[in-house]
């Protein structure tokens, strides 16, 4: 960059203005060896480490809530109390299908004593056949008999074997179909059958409630959530971070995290998961990070903020970061000489910027 004598450029009438603008003093600073870290900002809040939605298990009315938020339950404990009549109609038609099917695959099935009959009837026709031809084959032996006549007789013999054997077979069948339908029906009517248990919604885990969706009175759907619940004990940040810091953020790095009721305080903490979706409308993904001594008191989707800590360096040269230009270039003085030059840089944050290349530690920086 060249600089110029403002009196060979400026006519006279503009000399008294513009001799101050050139004779004004320009800042320099120099660059200096410090400690610098480069971090991700995040928002984000705080969620408990497990939690689980209680659904609904029945149709009806919420006719008796046996908890309130904060309540803490067991894994079984009856939470919710559910009042319906439609499912003891449905109960009571399972209960009818499934004895149907209980009784055709039984021994007292009018289907199955029908074909035992014709088992019998074909069991008998087979033994007279088989006697039949065991006579003429020991005459055909002797020539005692027409070989035609030997042969309708075991043509005979033959196709009452063989219905007798595809009678067994179809009872088998029916026997294996039937048991197939009655058990499942069966199923289907004990777990309506228990689902229909005085109407209770029970707890899957030990937890606690952290809030309820529906009043007493409402109606309620089947798998339809009733309530949140999970753990307390262990918390963890919930963080929102721009998507164009992805390829920055891994598992392990660590976390410093401010909350809203805790001011003034800072958390640590590390990226325990990168969930790999993107949320399209805000344009940002999520990560999760857990703290590194558990929180004392935590409050279910508390505001946070958090930086992750990307990389850090000591005693490296520094510079003010408003100092460098576009295309990394920075207005310096160098013995005197003003002059540009371009620079390697390293880590930034919002204050400072890592120079690897091209700066002299005592060169003097211009400052614009």
């Amino acid at each position: 960059m060249h600089y110029f004598n403002c009196k060979q450029l400026i006519p006279a009438i503009l000399m008294p203005i513009l001799l101050f603008s050139c004779g004004k003093k320009e800042e320099t600073v120099l660059p200096q060896r410090t400690e610098i870290a480069e971090a991700v900002y995040a928002s984000g809040m705080l969620i408990p480490e497990q939690e689980y939605k209680i659904f609904a298990n029945t149709d009806g009315i919420l006719v008796q809530s046996l908890v309130i938020e904060n309540d803490s339950f067991r894994k079984g404990q009856a939470l919710f109390r559910i009042e319906t009549n439609t499912r003891k109609v449905q109960e009571g038609l399972l209960e009818n299908i499934y004895e149907t099917t209980r009784l055709k695959a039984g021994a007292s099935s009018p289907a199955l004593q029908e074909l035992d009959i014709r088992i019998r009837t074909a069991a008998s026709k087979k033994a007279n056949d088989s006697l039949q031809f065991s006579r003429l084959d020991a005459l055909l032996a002797k020539d005692a008999v027409a070989k035609s006549e030997w042969e309708r007789s075991k043509l005979q013999w033959d196709a009452s074997k063989n219905e007798w054997m595809g009678l067994q077979t179809q009872k088998q069948n029916i026997l294996l179909q039937t048991k197939m339908e009655s058990q499942q029906a069966e199923n289907q009517y004990r777990t309506l059958q228990a689902q229909n248990s005085d109407g209770q919604v029970k707890g899957a885990m030990d937890g606690v409630i952290f809030e309820i969706y529906k009043k007493n009175g409402e109606r309620v759907n089947v798998n339809e959530p009733i309530a949140l619940g999970g753990l307390k004990d262990n918390w963890i940040a919930r963080l929102t971070i721009d998507e164009r810091d992805f390829s920055r953020v891994t598992e392990g790095q660590s976390v410093f995290i401010q909350l809203d009721a805790f001011p003034g305080k800072t958390f640590k903490g590390k990226i325990s998961r990168v969930l790999p979706k993107l949320n399209r409308a805000e344009q940002s993904f999520y990560a999760e990070a857990v703290f590194d001594e558990p929180l004392q008191k935590g409050i279910y989707g508390l505001n946070l903020e958090a930086n992750i800590l990307i990389d850090s360096k000591s005693s490296v040269l520094t510079i003010p970061r408003q100092a460098l230009q576009n295309g990394d270039s920075l207005n310096i003085r160098r013995k005197g000489t003003d002059t540009t030059i371009h620079v390697v840089t390293g880590i930034r944050n919002v204050d400072r910027v890592e120079i690897v290349e091209g700066l002299l530690e005592d060169d003097e920086i211009i400052l614009k």
